[in-house]
C-alpha cells in the first residue's frame, strides 16, 4: 500500500521539480528496500521496475550536468553494482562508480573539506572505494582523514565534573562553539553528538542541534570502518619477534630432523 502512495505522491512527472541529490536520496531509500525483500515476491518486482526508471531517469540527468553528485547517489549506485547479475549493465554500473570518483576528485577541493563537516559526503565516498581500482586506493587515505577531521571537529566532548579522565581534557572545538547555555543545560545527555559546522549554520538560518547532525555522521563514519574492513593488511612484526620466530623454526626444523619428518614451510 506505501508503494501504490509513493508511485501517486512521486510520479515521473513530479521528478522533475526535486533537486539530484533529493531525487537521488528516494532512489538511494528504494534500493535499501529492495535489498530487504524477498525476490520471489510480486511487489520485489514492481519496485525493482520503478528502481530501473529512477535509475535511467538520474543517470541521464548524472550524465547531462558534468556537476551533479550525490552522496545518495553514489551509495544507490554502489549497491545496484553489487547485486547486479549481468555483465552489460554491471559494467554499465561501473563507469558511474568511476565518474562518481572522479566528480568526487574534482568537487572536494571547492567544499573546503580540511574545515568543513563531511559526514554527508563520507557516506557516498566509502562505498564507492569498495570498487577496487587506482583512483580507489589513492582516496583512502584522504577518507580516513575526513572521518577523522569530522570526529575532532564536530563531536561534542565536554568535561564531565567528577569524571578524573575527562577533568583533565578541554571541551571538544564543536563543544566550545555550542556555548554554556546549552552546555550547563544539556551538556551530558549531548555527549558524543555532532554538530554542523559554521558555514552550514548560517545556511540553514539555525544555530541548532538536530538528530540528522550527528546520525549523517554515524553513518559515514561506519561505512569508513566498513570499508576497512575490506581492505588486505600488512602484517607487521614487533620488535624482537622475527628473532623469537627464526628461533622458534630453528627448533621446530631440529624436531623434525630427529623424528625423520621433513620440515613443512608455509607460503
Amino acid at each position: 500500500a506505501w508503494f501504490a502512495s509513493i508511485e501517486k505522491a512521486w510520479p515521473q512527472s513530479a521528478w522533475a521539480q526535486a533537486s539530484f541529490h533529493m531525487n537521488s536520496i528516494l532512489w538511494e531509500s528504494f534500493v535499501r528496500i529492495s535489498t530487504m525483500i524477498r525476490s520471489d515476491s510480486s511487489f520485489a518486482e514492481e519496485l525493482q521496475d520503478f528502481n530501473r526508471g529512477f535509475e535511467a531517469y538520474l543517470q541521464a540527468k548524472f550524465s547531462e550536468n558534468p556537476q551533479s553528485w550525490s552522496f545518495s547517489g553514489a551509495h544507490a549506485t554502489v549497491l545496484t553494482w553489487h547485486r547486479e547479475k549481468k555483465k552489460a549493465r554491471r559494467k554499465k554500473l561501473a563507469a558511474s562508480i568511476s565518474e562518481y570518483t572522479r566528480r568526487w576528485r574534482q568537487l572536494a577541493p571547492a567544499l573546503n573539506v580540511t574545515t568543513a563537516y563531511t559526514c554527508g559526503p563520507l557516506q557516498g565516498v566509502a562505498p564507492l572505494l569498495l570498487k577496487p581500482g587506482e583512483e580507489a586506493a589513492e582516496l583512502v587515505s584522504s577518507l580516513l582523514k575526513l572521518a577523522e577531521k569530522d570526529v575532532d571537529l564536530f563531536q561534542l566532548s565536554f568535561a564531565q565534573s567528577g569524571d578524573s579522565d575527562a577533568a583533565s581534557t578541554d571541551p571538544s572545538p564543536a563543544a566550545a562553539r555550542v556555548g554554556d547555555k546549552l552546555l550547563k543545560k544539556l551538556g551530558g545527555e549531548l555527549n558524543g553528538a555532532f554538530v554542523r559546522d559554521e558555514g552550514q549554520w548560517k545556511g540553514e538560518k539555525r544555530r541548532s542541534i538536530r538528530i540528522d547532525d550527528t546520525a549523517q555522521c554515524v553513518v559515514g563514519i561506519t561505512r569508513t570502518l566498513q570499508l576497512l574492513e575490506t581492505l588486505v593488511g600488512v602484517e607487521v612484526p614487533t620488535p624482537g619477534a622475527e628473532g623469537a620466530a627464526t628461533e622458534e623454526g630453528a627448533a621446530a626444523g631440529g624436531a623434525d630432523e630427529a623424528s625423520g619428518a621433513a620440515p613443512t614451510e608455509e607460503l
